[in-house]
């Protein structure tokens, strides 16, 4: 391992601690603790469920179809692949009823899944800029 990524390794994980601190982070699931955060002080909601994806690679937004909810937050991240525009300055929020999603999904037996079709012509409610 060089220095620099030794270096982006403590910082991450300084990082991470100073997050717990402030009772930012409270799980294993930090990027959705995070977007749980920005959602709240975005839409000012306090027990909507996030779902969100950052995956780079082609992989579909899970919903769990036993959440109990007429709206959820889709958050996409930074790097999620499901953006139509890579920005890794932003992040995506859309804020979705169920009806909506179970109409415009791949419905399994556990999930709801959000391909990038999901997002073709839809814009995000609210767009969070990291800069």
């Amino acid at each position: 391992m060089n220095k620099k990524t030794e270096e982006g390794i403590v910082k991450f994980f300084e990082a991470v601690m100073l997050l717990q601190d402030e009772h930012v982070i409270h799980s294993k699931n930090y990027a959705n603790d995070i977007y749980e955060l920005i959602s709240k002080d975005v839409f000012g909601y306090d027990n909507i469920p996030v779902v969100s994806n950052n995956c780079p690679h082609n992989q579909p937004c899970r919903v769990n179809r036993d959440l109990n909810f007429e709206i959820v937050i889709i958050v996409l991240g930074p790097v999620s692949n499901l953006k139509l525009q890579k920005n890794n300055k932003e992040i995506l929020l859309y804020k979705v009823s169920k009806d909506e999603l179970e109409r415009s999904t791949t419905v399994t037996e556990k999930h709801l899944l959000l391909t990038k079709d999901f997002f073709i012509n839809r814009q995000p409610t609210n767009v969070y800029k990291l800069d």
